[in-house]
């Protein structure tokens, strides 16, 4: 396996693609619960294409989840069974006033 066929060398680009996908859907908005499950859909749906052009080696996963800002807590957890040295994940968190945004992506190498 080459080393451009591992996702350790593209994480913090995906990273920052990610968080651009959310900016640019999210930056301006407040928190709406009506629209929030188009917003999600929305992220969700760009991420997967810009990571694909970022980089076509991976199967992505992606998982977008937009919350309302309260005094409140979550927790989130994810596992997974893969190659290690070519496989990876990664989890961006944004927010503004009224809400968070969590996209959490799992990338698998083709085999």
């Amino acid at each position: 396996m080459s080393k451009e066929e591992c996702f350790s060398t593209i994480k913090e680009n995906a990273s920052n693609t990610i968080r651009a996908v959310i900016e640019k859907h999210l930056l301006k908005k407040v928190y709406e619960p009506k629209e929030t499950q188009t917003w999600t859909n929305i992220i969700a749906d760009n991420c997967v294409k810009a990571l694909t052009e970022l980089s076509p080696n991976f199967k992505y996963m992606v998982s977008s989840l937009i919350l309302q800002k309260a005094d409140c807590g979550i927790s989130m957890s994810g596992s997974c069974y893969w190659d290690s040295e070519v496989d990876g994940n990664i989890s961006v968190t944004w927010e503004n006033p009224t809400m968070l945004c969590i996209v959490t992506v799992f990338a698998v190498g083709f085999n």
